[in-house]
Order: C-alpha cells, then sequence, then structure tokens
C-alpha cells in the first residue's frame, strides 16, 4: 500500500487509489491512520533530513529522487507486513544501501558516514525472511485492480442526536462530494426510561404486564417521536405449561412431535403443518414430498 500524493481524506468508506499495490498478505497496522502517517513521513523526508532518535540523515530532494522507492518505505514501516519468521518492521539492507547510495546527500554526510555503515545501524539484516524487500511493492498486483477500499464502522461513535436511530447509509448519494456514510433516521424511545429506540411508522409490541400474565399492546412510533395508537392485545399467561404425551413442558420450550417442530406457548402447542413420511415409504415417495 504506497501512499498518494496528500489530498483531502473524507469520514466515509472511500476507494484510495495507489500508484502501485502490494501483494495480497497480512499487516499489522492497515488503515488510513497508518496511510496517514506514511504520508506525514514523506512530507518531513522531503525536507532533506531523515530524523532519527541516533542520527540524522541527509537526502536529496526525495520527490525527485526515487519517490516511488521512498512511498514504499514509508508505507512498509507504517502498515507493518507480517511474516511467520519476523516481528519487526524493518527493510533489507540490500534496498536501504541501494536507496541512500541514489539519494543520499553525500555533501553533507558527517565524517565516516556511508550507505553501508548508516544501513548496518539501520537495516543489519538481509534475509527476505526476516525484513522487509521493497520489490514487493514496487510493482504492480497481479489481482488487476489498484482501488483499496478503507472498512469502517459509521455508526460507532453514534453520530445521530438522542432521538434518531443510526443507519449504514448503503446507497450512496447524488451529491457525493457531500455524501455522509450513515443516515440519522427520526425514532422513538421504548418507553420514558429506555434508551432503545425504534424507527418512525414502525410497530412494536411492548409489554404492559408481565408477572404472572404476561400483557402487550401494539402501539406505532408516531412523528411526534412518541409511541401512539397503542391497542390492547389478549394477556397469556406464561405459567400455564403444555402437556404433550403425558410430559409438562413450560411456556417458551421448543421440542419435535413426530417430524414437526412444535413450540409451547402460554399452554398451547404450537406445531409445524408439514406432512410427515411413514416408515414405509420409498424414495420416490420421499421426492414426490421433497422434490
Amino acid at each position: 500500500m504506497v501512499t498518494q500524493s496528500p489530498h483531502t481524506q473524507s469520514d466515509r468508506t472511500t476507494p484510495r487509489t495507489f500508484p502501485v499495490e502490494p501483494p495480497t498478505e497480512l499487516f499489522r497496522s492497515c488503515n488510513i491512520q497508518s496511510d496517514q502517517g506514511a504520508m506525514n513521513d514523506i512530507k518531513l523526508w522531503s525536507n532533506g533530513t531523515i530524523k532519527m532518535p541516533f542520527m540524522n540523515i541527509p537526502v536529496l530532494d526525495i520527490r525527485k529522487c526515487q519517490p516511488h522507492m521512498w512511498k514504499a518505505v514509508a508505507c512498509a514501516l507504517q502498515i507493518k507486513p507480517c511474516h511467520s519468521r519476523s516481528r519487526g518492521s524493518v527493510i533489507c539492507k540490500s534496498d536501504c544501501v541501494d536507496i541512500l547510495t541514489q539519494c543520499g546527500d553525500t555533501k553533507r554526510f558527517h565524517e565516516g558516514q556511508t550507505p553501508e555503515r548508516i544501513c548496518e545501524l539501520l537495516s543489519p539484516i538481509d534475509d527476505p525472511e526476516h525484513c522487509i524487500p521493497l520489490y514487493r511493492y514496487l510493482t504492480p498486483s497481479s489481482l488487476g485492480s489498484n482501488t483499496v477500499k478503507e472498512v469502517i464502522h459509521p455508526c460507532n461513535p453514534n453520530p445521530c442526536p438522542s432521538n434518531h436511530i443510526c443507519q449504514v447509509n448503503r446507497k450512496g448519494c447524488l451529491d457525493e462530494l457531500n455524501c455522509q456514510p450513515y443516515l440519522c433516521v427520526p425514532g422513538c424511545k421504548m418507553g420514558e426510561a429506555s434508551e432503545f429506540l425504534v424507527q418512525q411508522d414502525a410497530r412494536i409490541q411492548v409489554p404492559t404486564r408481565t408477572d404472572p400474565t404476561v400483557c402487550f399492546e401494539v402501539c406505532s412510533c408516531g412523528p411526534s417521536g412518541r409511541l401512539e395508537n397503542c391497542v390492547e392485545m389478549p394477556c397469556m399467561d406464561t405459567s400455564k405449561p403444555c402437556i404433550v404425551g403425558g410430559q409438562r413442558k413450560s411456556h417458551g420450550t421448543s421440542f419435535k412431535t413426530d417430524c414437526h417442530n412444535c413450540y409451547c406457548f402460554a399452554g398451547e402447542t404450537v406445531c409445524s403443518t408439514k406432512e410427515c413420511l411413514s416408515s414405509g415409504y420409498t424414495d420416490d415417495s420421499h421426492r414426490h414430498f421433497t422434490g
């Protein structure tokens, strides 16, 4: 994932196009933040000095000297490719020597500084199993596409007002420049003390009593933001069991009778109505019922 030149980044899921694309593999930190970090590194290095905790490395104008290679370095160090034999994020020594030989500003090197000595400190390894070889990030992807999408969670945290429901905008907008990745839909709270919202115009079942008899009313979410037009429903005694084959089944219990799926609901047994095959039926009979 080699970074592109800086540009305005929106909050929504946005295709990001890069000059070249790395092979498909796992990364520890492949996201917008790492991509932005790589672009920031390129900006800092463009000032002519790569500042390290223990040394400064003078370089030529990296915007003109091997810019793609510098972008590959910045991106590889930020997204941190994973490998079973390596836990570090260090480019290979031969790549380090190559890029500093071409783009290091030798006139500003300190006495005794050479690309080889600098890279001996920065990238002493040249085994592709334990370092990051840049050639993998300098060739076009075999997948035939150079577009990457960022996975985001538009409704977490919730950007909508307290009386609205956040929904992911999956349809997009006519005005793509001002398109948000979420929609704020008016809703109603389930009750005065409830934080749960239902969408406007939805009909919901609200319990009015639960012990021992369960009673409900069906309400609709009105434009006022409150539940309205409530209609009481018949109450149910959930303490009443179902008697099936001489056995007691509690309310809410699922079970099978012959080939039927059954459910005990407030003392009444409710079962599926499909026709069962007897043991004497042949395969042809089974196909007659099942196709």
